[in-house]
């Protein structure tokens, strides 16, 4: 799957909508209780768009404190009107894109969903049920929250891979991408990647691990650094199967790369024709090899220029290029769904809870 985004915790809880306008002031024919109705017959509650913001809110770590909550959202060019309204539009589009999902007959592997969940309670809280739990709790969630919007979010990509077709960007649509998202005079690593497969069931790498990396490690540099030797290592002792199909090579860095926060350190700290140190690698040892590196040039936006980029790297961005053109026209889509909705908001009600003293006081 292409992917939405980066699905951080704060970002799973809190997506909001880039944009929002009422699409109508109709305040006789709500129910009240009710924020919204849409085309279809959907509804809104008050209820769910102030719980909504209260996690908003929560996140924020200003509950307790309006002067702090007031300063945030001035921050942020945000109103507790304009927010209500943006919640509004989101709440709208979940709902709309996942009946249309529902409609196209995509459904959610559950296997899936909680292999999601085990990796964000890892990362949270290295495996602990109850640190995960009371977490989630500082954001107003539970776990069955959380496996509610991955599911969500497995629908909206689906959804989203069917109904968006993936651009094929020209070469000056790659070359604005460059500019826009690189820094002038940006250098790419080109890396290879050893994980080294654990020698015994443990929560820690051991003794015998280390020897073994470090060992590697100087036979590597005893029979110099290429390619064919990097793959023949990997291939005898890596631990990732699709690290062994590569020959570890996991091309150009980016800065997004499949890697632990221990590896990308290292990529990091390595200079071009070295080989890094052996590191701990969740349950075992890693190290890594910056064979190469590309440094971008400062008139790199000119797509004469970019042709003459090694040729694995004119395919990472033009990828790259293809995905963030996708992204914008997922946005489009997203916004025409809402737009398309009828959506008829209520004034706003006196006394919300996330109304800021200021507001609440005219």
């Amino acid at each position: 799957m292409r992917g939405v985004g980066g699905f951080a915790l704060a970002a799973l809880l809190l997506a909001f909508g880039a944009g929002c306008s009422a699409a109508g002031a109709g305040a006789s024919t709500l129910g009240e209780g009710v924020a919204a109705v849409y085309d279809g017959g959907g509804q809104v509650a008050e209820d769910e768009v102030t719980a909504y913001i209260g996690a908003y809110r929560a996140q924020s770590g200003t509950e307790g404190d309006d002067a702090a909550w007031e300063a945030y959202l001035a921050e942020r060019h945000l109103t507790p009107e304009l927010l209500r309204e943006k919640t509004i539009r989101q709440l709208v589009i979940d709902a709309v894109a996942e009946q249309r999902a529902v409609e196209a007959g995509i459904s959610v592997d559950d296997e899936e969903i909680e292999a999601q969940l085990d990796a964000m309670k890892d990362s949270l809280a290295f495996g602990d049920d109850a640190i995960f739990e009371e977490t989630l709790q500082l954001y107003g969630r539970t776990a069955d929250d959380m496996r509610a919007l991955y599911a969500h979010e497995a629908l909206l990509e689906e959804l989203l891979e069917q109904e968006v077709p993936l651009p094929q960007p020209t070469e000056e649509e790659v070359a604005a991408y460059v500019a826009q998202a690189y820094p002038s005079g940006a250098t790419f690593k080109h890396v290879y990647y050893f994980h080294l497969a654990a020698s015994a069931e443990s929560d820690e790498p051991s003794y015998d691990d280390l020897v073994l990396a470090q060992t590697l490690l100087n036979d590597l540099k005893e029979e110099g650094l290429t390619p064919e030797h990097f793959a023949a290592v990997v291939d005898a002792y890596g631990e990732s199967e699709e690290l062994r199909a590569r020959g570890g090579d996991l091309g150009y860095d980016l800065g997004e790369l499949p890697v632990s926060v221990a590896a990308q350190n290292a990529i990091d700290a390595t200079a071009v024709g070295e080989v890094s140190g052996a590191f701990i690698d969740d349950a075992s040892y890693g190290f890594v090899w910056v064979d190469s590196a590309y440094d971008l040039s400062a008139d790199q936006e000119d797509a004469a220029s970019l042709a003459a980029l090694p040729e694995e790297l004119q395919e990472t961005l033009t990828k790259k290029a293809a995905e963030a053109l996708w992204q914008e026209d997922c946005q489009e889509y997203l916004s025409k769904l809402y737009e398309d909705s009828q959506v008829d908001i209520a004034p706003m009600p006196e006394g919300l809870p996330y109304a800021t003293t200021a507001a609440n006081n005219g």
